[in-house]
């Protein structure tokens, strides 16, 4: 089974605890705004494109589908990563990691439900069971799952195409391929990497 990534252009995020998703252009950080009137600053960047992800030859074959990496819309080849808990971008042609960047630049993208109906997570795939999410000082880490309302919050999300609104057709293409079983919470590391 593929990865089918066609079609979905720009993504732009946004976190059930509040706030969207924007990458700063001093930092290369992925921080978290609150104010859309400021969308047109000149020192930062909105949305990503998810692409199949680095890692997929060390993926489960039954997770592939859901693996994926994210690049800077603005920038091709900047790919999101982490570094010391933290969400940035790095470029491919220079990363600060080059033994662990396809691992590190890879995530489990699971649709709809994970911790709450009509949101998505991200888990790491060097990190299992490590999601993205956003920090009460307007940022995007990665830390270790914690079966908290708070975490659960900050670590949901959904998506939006620019131009669409609504349903994010990522979510749709894939959210045959990527839900949790009905009822469950677990984490989808345990699962995720080739044995």
């Amino acid at each position: 089974m593929q990865l089918v990534l066609s079609g979905v252009g720009v993504i732009s995020g946004y976190f059930k605890a509040g706030g969207f998703f924007y990458i700063s252009k001093e930092t290369n950080q992925a921080l978290i705004g609150h104010d859309h009137s400021n969308r047109a600053a000149s020192n930062t960047r909105y949305g990503a494109v998810p692409v199949p992800c680095r890692a997929m030859s060390k993926v489960s074959p039954d997770r592939q589908q859901c693996c994926i990496s994210v690049i800077d819309a603005e920038r091709p080849g900047w790919y999101m990563t982490h570094r010391n808990g933290y969400i940035l971008y790095e470029p491919e042609y220079a990363p600060r990691s080059p033994d662990t960047f396809d691992n590190d630049t890879s995530f489990c993208y699971s649709a709809k439900g994970v911790f709450f109906p009509g949101f998505s997570t991200l888990e790491s795939f060097s990190l299992p069971n490590h999601f993205v999410h956003s920090t009460a000082d307007d940022k995007v880490a990665l830390s270790l799952m914690q079966d908290t309302k708070e975490f659960h919050e900050s670590a949901s999300a959904y998506g939006i195409q620019r131009g669409y609104k609504g349903e994010s057709p990522l979510m749709t293409t894939l959210y045959m391929h990527c839900v949790p079983k009905k009822g469950s919470h677990q984490t989808l590391g345990s699962n995720f990497v080739k044995s």
